[in-house]
């Protein structure tokens, strides 16, 4: 049996080179954080830190807020956890590990862009960083905007008022007023963002002008009316209604809508034109009645 050729060598090679750099490729993969979108002030906050290690060690991973470590886990230390000092952050160590990290009740300044990198042992010493947002807020009070308009009836001509308010939200809510389905140019409406007061603003009373808030509560939670002044056109009126729909919302938190069926008041007959005097003009009865004579004597004469 003779020696190996050098292309058989280097057929039985490839596989075995191949083997190594699938190896080598191999290792940290999949990084990517979950977290929730939103919060409300009070709330505990899981944050996931999800990868795939292969064949290689974890170093470290790190949690960032900003650009500021709060929370480290190094496998090969003791104890494996550490946290450094940032205003508002209370982190959890006891429900805390090298895949989550966990905020104790949130505050409305705890928003902003969180990090978590994920480093892996030697000899690869592969880093991998992603990040996640996180809004806190208050959601409004009320389940829906609240809506109140001047009249429920309508003439061409005529000028549509109404409010349109959302309690209680922070940062404050977003007002759009829609007719038909149509947004309403924002030139025709004023917004007066206002705190929360001991004595809020009568949702139920229409607002024509601003008005002054005399304090808010400590959570800065806000009050947003918005007072529309629109004229009711011909085209307003869709058979004999107009649908008026004002939609609240709180970034891509929260958001609802109101809407209220507004009738055209139907046009009344013309009142008679003339004076008293019957020697002055006719009546629309002595036209009439004028009308009758003459056809009755045309068929006389036939």
């Amino acid at each position: 049996m003779g020696r190996p050729t050098c292309s058989a060598w280097r057929a039985a090679a490839v596989p075995l080179l191949l083997a190594v750099v699938l190896t080598e490729v191999g290792g940290l993969s999949d990084v990517k954080v979950q977290m929730p979108q939103s919060a409300s002030p009070g709330d505990d906050v899981y944050m996931r830190c999800l990868y795939n290690l292969d064949n290689d060690q974890l170093y470290t991973v790190k949690w960032y807020k900003g650009r500021q470590e709060f929370f480290r886990y190094v496998p090969k230390e003791l104890p494996n956890t550490k946290v450094f000092p940032l205003p508002g952050v209370n982190v959890d160590v006891s429900l805390s590990d090298a895949h989550q990290v966990v905020l104790k009740s949130v505050r409305l300044n705890m928003a902003g862009k969180f990090r978590c990198e994920v480093s892996t042992d030697q000899p690869n010493f592969h880093t991998e960083m992603v990040a996640g947002d996180l809004h806190v807020a208050y959601l409004p009070v009320d389940e829906s905007p609240l809506l109140l308009a001047e009249k429920q009836r309508y003439s061409v001509g005529d000028v549509l008022r109404a409010n349109c308010t959302v309690r209680g939200a922070h940062p404050a809510a977003n007002i759009t007023w829609y007719l038909n389905d149509v947004k309403i140019n924002s030139s025709s409406e004023r917004s007066f963002p206002t705190p929360l007061m001991l004595r809020a603003p009568n949702p139920n009373k229409l607002l024509t002008g601003g008005f002054s808030a005399a304090q808010e509560d400590e959570a800065r939670r806000m009050t947003v009316v918005s007072a529309l002044e629109l004229e009711m056109g011909a085209d307003s009126f869709q058979y004999g209604k107009a649908r008026l729909q004002c939609r609240g919302s709180v970034w891509a938190l929260w958001e609802r809508s109101q809407q209220l069926v507004l009738e055209e008041e139907r046009p009344r007959l013309s009142p008679v034109i003339g004076s008293g005097d019957s020697s002055a003009g006719w009546s629309r009865t002595d036209s009439l009645c004028a009308w009758f004579v003459v056809l009755h004597a045309a068929f006389l004469a036939r």
